[in-house]
């Protein structure tokens, strides 16, 4: 799954963190991510094949 959200900035100082559960299972992503990571983030191409939604 991907998810796409348009170029932001956050405050210095303050964080975005995005955590993700696994239903019915034990796997758990935490990321972080700091402004910097935001404004080195690079467009990335997309196939129109990456656009279908089963």
């Amino acid at each position: 799954m991907i998810y796409a959200v348009k170029k932001f900035t956050i405050p210095d100082g303050k964080r975005l963190f995005i955590n993700l559960f696994e239903d019915n299972g034990g796997r758990h992503l935490a990321l972080r991510i700091d402004n910097k990571d935001i404004l080195k983030a690079k467009m990335l191409p997309v196939s129109t094949h990456l656009l279908t939604i089963n």
